[in-house]
């Protein structure tokens, strides 16, 4: 049978599929070769809002007194990988920041790049302009901006040619939501741990009438961590039974075929 087949179709196929598949391939990574990304490396809140003025401590720029002072640092950079040239703006990139919050000082930070920057930035009535410049691959400019009435939520806006959207990463609610889930999974982990062994413990002295010591010692150790580790991400006032049923629920459906698994496995020997 397999004779019968002609190598020479199948290749011709073959070629058809390529010619069809490579230049859409092509078309689609050249769409995706220009790319700008505003990333919020870290906001700080000088005097949090909510919170009473610090005794003695004001901060004043130029003459003017602040409130909720908050300074952040943000990175401009071209994540493509083609360099975008000052011919492909439209016009200058505008940084602006959600009401009540006010920009009142913007300053040029230090850059990461093979080349010299010379950006010329501006602020303007609370937005931040930055006129077109050439950014080759992996160029980085950083801002450094003091904002007051409320913690800063940045927007950035232009137009760039073959670029779609400005990317906005907020690297510190990034870095905050990786290390809760981190957190979330240690802790089913802890807990499912405890429960397997607690239950195997029990089940060995009832039904086989035999003692140990190392599955309880390890249930305990377990279960005192899994409960301390939620303990310290719900802040006691906030907990309610809500808020533990989706862990208890999945601590549940891992420790079940495992609990029947090596249940199994102590009758069988």
């Amino acid at each position: 049978m397999l004779n019968r087949f002609d190598w020479k179709f199948i290749l011709a196929l073959l070629f058809t599929v390529a010619s069809i598949v490579v230049p859409i391939w092509l078309w689609q990574a050249d769409l995706s070769s220009k790319a700008l990304t505003l990333t919020i490396q870290s906001v700080v809140e000088i005097q949090p809002q909510g919170v009473g003025p610090l005794e003695g401590i004001q901060m004043f720029i130029d003459e003017k007194l602040l409130s909720t002072p908050s300074v952040s640092v943000l990175e401009l950079s071209n994540t493509g990988s083609r360099p975008i040239v000052a011919a492909d703006f439209e016009g200058p990139l505008k940084i602006t920041v959600a009401s009540p919050s006010e920009i009142r000082k913007v300053r040029f930070g230090s850059f990461r790049s093979t080349t010299s920057l010379e950006p010329k930035i501006n602020l303007i009535e609370g937005v931040v302009f930055i006129q077109p410049l050439l950014l080759n691959p992996s160029d980085v400019i950083r801002l450094n901006l003091v904002t007051a009435n409320a913690r800063p939520e940045y927007s950035i806006h232009g137009r760039i040619a073959g670029v779609a959207e400005i990317t906005i990463n907020d690297a510190q609610s990034t870095h905050m939501l990786k290390r809760y889930w981190l957190k979330k999974a240690i802790t089913i982990l802890l807990l499912v741990i405890y429960i397997v062994n607690i239950m195997e413990f029990a089940y060995m002295g009832i039904q086989k009438r035999s003692f140990m010591p190392w599955a309880l010692a390890t249930g305990l150790v377990t279960g005192l961590g899994g409960i301390l580790l939620s303990v310290l991400q719900f802040p006691w006032e906030q907990t309610s039974m809500s808020t533990f049923s989706p862990i208890v629920a999945i601590v549940v459906l891992i420790s079940v075929p495992i609990l029947l698994f090596r249940m199994r496995q102590r009758n069988a020997s």
